[in-house]
């Protein structure tokens, strides 16, 4: 991981990347190793955090979980994702899914485009989900006037799958709920 060099290629995107603001940083406890990690994932590194195949990335990922802790509980009744090429599909109703990683998702509802595929997960109520709602210290997309509403699952978050659905775009709606 290390010779793949990703802190020496992506260390000006990191370094001027995302910011917490100073009240954030103080409210929350952020420590700045935290603040470093918070920066690789909001700015499009979070597939550094999907698996601990080496000692570093699995620092990364518990620093990334320590902080998500930290973070204020998420009170919508459901999320979505926005599925990419990687993302799992291949599930049956009934199926339950433990992700092995700290899932993103968001409250937006953004219209898909063709055959594109979507995670609708109905969350735990308020005192036992155990989404986090990034956005609350951090919204990326203000800037670009497109705020996206991230909410993080911790890594093996657990999912029962309770539908699937075929839509008119193509593509696939998998409906979860969090257990």
């Amino acid at each position: 991981f290390l010779i793949e060099k990703p802190f020496n290629t992506h260390i000006q995107a990191i370094k001027e990347g995302k910011g917490l603001s100073k009240e954030t940083i103080q409210k929350y406890r952020i420590t700045f190793l935290e603040q470093i990690i918070f920066r690789m994932m909001i700015c499009r590194y979070s597939g550094y955090f999907r698996d601990g195949d080496c000692e570093v990335k699995r620092i990364m990922i518990a620093t990334w979980e320590k902080l998500l802790n930290k973070m204020p509980q998420c009170t919508d009744t459901a999320v979505r994702r926005y599925l990419k090429s990687h993302d799992k599909i291949d599930f049956k109703k009934g199926d339950i899914w433990e992700c092995p990683f700290s899932l993103t998702c968001t409250t937006n509802e953004w219209p898909l485009n063709d055959n594109e595929c979507l995670y609708e997960i109905h969350l735990l109520d308020n005192e036992n989900t155990k989404a986090k709602n990034v956005y609350e210290i951090y919204n990326h997309g203000i800037e670009c006037d497109n705020p996206e509403f991230q909410v993080n699952f911790p890594k093996n978050t657990s999912f029962r799958i309770i539908d699937i659905q075929d839509m008119i775009n193509g593509g696939t709606k998998i409906t979860m709920k969090e257990i």
